[in-house]
């Protein structure tokens, strides 16, 4: 069939010599409507179809085999649960006629009647062995409590101590002196400083009593350095004797170590 595209719609020549406007007859009710009708059919017919694919294998062979398989099947379960049934019950059978040869009642053998004299023989070495613990304890702690520590932590009655009692003494005479003159020294300070009239010049490091006491307090600092490391050494001294010191504990037992 010839179709001719006009310039607005699409046509074709007509058995009749004409032509047919395409957009006009596919939107026809003539053409709506039959196409309704042919969808309609369809419908009908696929409604009452009957399937062609046999799902049921029971009225063939396949059928067949399978349901005397199950029923073979059935039949070794039964037969493998009877036989089952029949070993429980004779294990069931010939353990109730089975006799128990354990022993429970040692009361007709030698043990038993022994038990009695066992027994008693380990109550008494309990309460022996309680009694001799309890002794020794006791010895124990007497011995502490009258123990006498030789342990001479006093040094006081030794050379160490009567030199270091001597070199306290010496120090502390030092002290007493340095501090006596330091009081006295002070005092003329004092004396000296009342008699001087103020010219309005507070400042008096570059007068004779300012650098009479800027020379006291460095002979002052000097003192005490010099004191405090006489100190250190004296203490380093009784420290190294008292680390050299043996010392001779008595426990008790008549060993000193």
């Amino acid at each position: 069939m010839e179709m001719l595209v006009g310039r607005w719609a699409p046509v074709v020549p007509t058995h009749d010599g004409g032509y047919l406007d395409l957009q006009e007859y596919f939107s026809s009710p003539a053409y709506l409507d039959g196409i309704q009708s042919i969808h309609k059919e369809h419908r009908r017919r696929v409604a009452y179809m009957k399937p062609t694919i046999d799902d049921d294998t029971e009225d063939d062979a396949t059928g067949d085999a399978r349901a005397q398989k199950k029923v073979e099947a059935a039949a070794r379960r039964k037969a493998k649960a009877a036989d089952l049934r029949a070993e429980n019950k004779k294990y069931f059978e010939r353990l109730s006629g089975v006799k128990s040869v354990t022993d429970t009642t040692p009361q007709d053998e030698a043990m038993w009647a022994n038990r009695n004299t066992i027994a008693a023989q380990s109550r008494e070495r309990k309460k022996a062995e309680a009694a001799l613990i309890a002794k020794e304890n006791a010895e124990l702690a007497e011995r502490v409590k009258n123990a006498v520590s030789l342990t001479d932590d006093d040094i006081g009655d030794e050379a160490a101590g009567l030199a270091r009692s001597k070199l306290a003494a010496e120090s502390e005479a030092r002290r007493e002196a340095e501090a006596e003159e330091l009081a006295r020294e002070n005092a003329a300070l004092g004396m000296r400083m009342a008699a001087v009239k103020a010219v309005t010049d507070d400042d008096i490091g570059d007068e004779a009593a300012g650098m009479a006491r800027a020379e006291m307090v460095v002979q002052s600092e000097e003192r005490r350095e010099a004191e405090e490391d006489r100190l250190a050494k004296e203490n380093a001294a009784y420290d190294e004797r008292v680390a050299s010191v043996k010392a001779t504990v008595d426990d008790g037992d008549g060993i000193q170590s």
